[in-house]
């Protein structure tokens, strides 16, 4: 499988990662990573979840953001 990269936005000191099912189950969290840097590349371990749609919430002090992670 492959892992999944996202690149952070300007302007964030500390973001974290989660991914949960439709159902709302967590299936994995991030630890709060801090002194993010503009553009700075951070991978998501998605190499052991199962083909389908999932959630991906991205938390950071400007608040949450959830996107639509299919896993093909």
């Amino acid at each position: 499988g492959s892992n999944t990269a996202i690149y952070a936005q300007t302007g964030i000191s500390k973001i974290q990662f989660a991914i949960t099912d439709i159902s709302g189950k967590v299936l994995y969290r991030s630890n709060t990573i801090g002194a993010v840097t503009a553009g700075q590349k951070i991978t998501i371990p998605v190499q052991n979840l199962s083909k389908g749609v999932y959630l991906l919430k991205v938390n950071t002090e400007q608040g949450t953001q959830t996107e639509k992670l299919v896993i093909e």
